[in-house]
């Protein structure tokens, strides 16, 4: 009888600096990450950067099982963040690709955000 160990990837860090008030603002550097063999999925948002102004945030995932073609309906997210949090949810495992979207919703504020991304797969 075998046994498999589970393997952490590198934290992939995604950055979006001022956004002002914007829906599907997509980050600095649109890095699609693999997903396919992740047994789990985890995304941290961080909005404590000095310069975020932001008090209503939601980080879209989005997903694809071709790396071509993205949702246009989210797969999952965190809504309603503020400004000066950190908040983590976990994102099912399943499509082959994984890409984030931000919603500034606040009016007259803008967003400076880091999303950490941690996959952990089957080794």
């Amino acid at each position: 009888m075998g046994s498999t160990s589970r393997v952490p990837s590198s934290v992939y860090s995604i950055v979006w600096t001022d956004t002002g008030a914007n829906t599907n603002v997509a980050p600095d550097t649109d890095t699609a990450i693999s997903i396919s063999k992740a047994t789990s999925i985890v995304v941290q948002a961080d909005s404590t950067h000095a310069s975020n102004t932001a008090t209503d945030i939601d980080i879209n995932v989005i997903t694809s099982v071709d790396g071509t073609n993205y949702d246009n309906v989210n797969y999952t997210g965190i809504t309603s963040m503020g400004d000066n949090q950190i908040k983590t949810v976990s994102v099912p495992p399943g499509p082959a690709y994984l890409k984030l979207r931000l919603d500034v919703n606040s009016a007259g504020t803008t967003g400076y955000v880091t999303c950490r991304v941690f996959i952990t797969s089957e080794g």
